[in-house]
């Protein structure tokens, strides 16, 4: 599970490395609200992007069923002012050249998942070769990440699964159970149900 001050280095690292540029960014930001993977949410279409929530259809998801996923307020606007005329991301391809000019990106007319999928892979490459020694971030773990935070607010591995249109199998190798679960907590409220209602009172023989 990625630790919260390196997901906020990734964003203000982001930033400095491409000031300006929104697109990755909310890319990031969507698929961090979502929880799904990194191919799936480069293969929406604008038409499924609504004003309060995107919906990632069955052609795209791996259980192959829709979810829609609600989305803030502020994020989902700025989505909207950001999505291309077919598919989401597609300003991507015009905006790549600009940001990260590459002698091969120079014949590339069409909007391609895959090759979003890759830019999106490398930024995060290239944020990790920026901080040697520190710990690093791969695009899976935000899945991680969302999959635990869910988690503990459900407190339910099948209720998180549903959520994130996952299967229970699936929902446990991502959910940090150290971190969703208070052991603490539970342990407290349990007590009261482990001891046999019969047993004497202590000091009693």
């Amino acid at each position: 599970l990625p630790a919260e001050e390196t997901v906020t280095s990734f964003f203000a690292w982001l930033e400095q490395k491409h000031p300006g540029w929104e697109l990755p960014k909310l890319f990031v930001q969507v698929k961090i609200v979502t929880g799904c993977r990194t191919l799936d949410l480069c293969k929406v279409r604008t038409v499924d992007l609504g004003t309060e929530a995107l919906t990632l259809t069955a052609e795209v998801t791996k259980t192959r069923e829709p979810r829609g996923v609600p989305l803030p307020a502020q994020l989902a606007r700025a989505v909207n002012a950001h999505a291309g005329p077919v598919w989401l991301w597609e300003r991507s391809v015009e905006e790549s050249k600009l940001h990260r000019p590459s002698r091969k990106k120079r014949g590339v007319g069409a909007y391609k998942p895959t090759t979003w999928r890759w830019t999106i892979q490398n930024l995060f490459r290239e944020f990790n070769e920026s901080r040697p020694g520190q710990p690093r971030l791969r695009p899976h773990d935000l899945r991680a990440r969302a999959f635990t935070l869910v988690a503990s607010m459900t407190q339910s591995v099948d209720a998180t699964a549903a959520a994130l249109g996952a299967d229970p199998q699936t929902a446990r190798v991502y959910v940090d159970a150290a971190k969703a679960y208070d052991k603490s907590d539970i342990m407290k409220r349990a007590a009261a149900i482990l001891l046999p209602p019969d047993a004497p009172p202590p000091g009693e023989k």
